[in-house]
């Protein structure tokens, strides 16, 4: 079936397929019951998401419009159905939360990346800074979830794209900018930081 589609339909066919995931979190049954139907999903999931990733056949506008809706589809799938199927194990609800966290932040950040760089020329500086930006809303609004929905593994997660973000603006965007554009931009970074653990220190508690 994949083989008769064109690149493009294949990779949003994956993304139906993982957003098939949380519905098993509506029954009942034994998790062992569940694990072939989980392991199929990600598994189609997963290739369409790694082509997507490399955006083989893809319009760069495709590209972003992917990657974006696979990293909402992880995310929904985290939240509706990882740890919460009945019968599985907390060390493999616990990887298997992780691992589509780091999917959909995976996913998410390189669909942001990619719509900066629709936005401003590749490689330029307002692209990268534009980056760092989406990036930093992202964190932000991971963190608004984590506290709608107390949600500490999403908080840590939250917490891990804002120090990215301030990583990437301290190391690299702000090499050519004015002093009171760095200071500016670093004050703001750092509040945001201690903002962010202030909240994810709150729901740890």
């Amino acid at each position: 079936f994949f083989q008769l589609v064109t690149p493009s339909l294949r990779q949003w066919n994956a993304l139906l397929s993982l957003l098939a995931l949380p519905l098993l979190a509506a029954y009942g049954e034994p998790a062992s019951r569940h694990a072939p139907y989980v392991g199929l999903i990600l598994f189609a999931s997963g290739f369409g998401a790694w082509r997507a990733l490399w955006g083989h056949g893809l319009s760069p506008l495709e590209a972003v419009g992917l990657n974006l809706a696979f990293g909402g589809a992880f995310l929904a799938a985290f939240e509706f159905s990882t740890g919460k199927v009945q019968g599985l194990a907390k060390d493999n609800a616990e990887m298997l939360d992780y691992g589509l966290l780091a999917a959909a932040n995976l996913q998410m950040l390189t669909g942001l990346s990619r719509l900066a760089e629709l936005v401003y020329l590749p490689g330029t500086a307002s692209a990268a800074f534009m980056t760092t930006t989406l990036w930093a809303v992202w964190g932000l609004a991971a963190m608004a979830l984590a506290w709608t929905f107390t949600e500490r593994t999403l908080a840590r997660a939250s917490v891990a794209v804002l120090a990215m973000s301030a990583g990437k603006l301290l190391l690299f965007d702000l090499s050519n900018n004015e002093p009171m554009v760095r200071i500016l931009c670093l004050l703001f970074m750092g509040g945001v930081l201690y903002s962010s653990g202030y909240l994810l220190r709150v729901l740890e508690e």
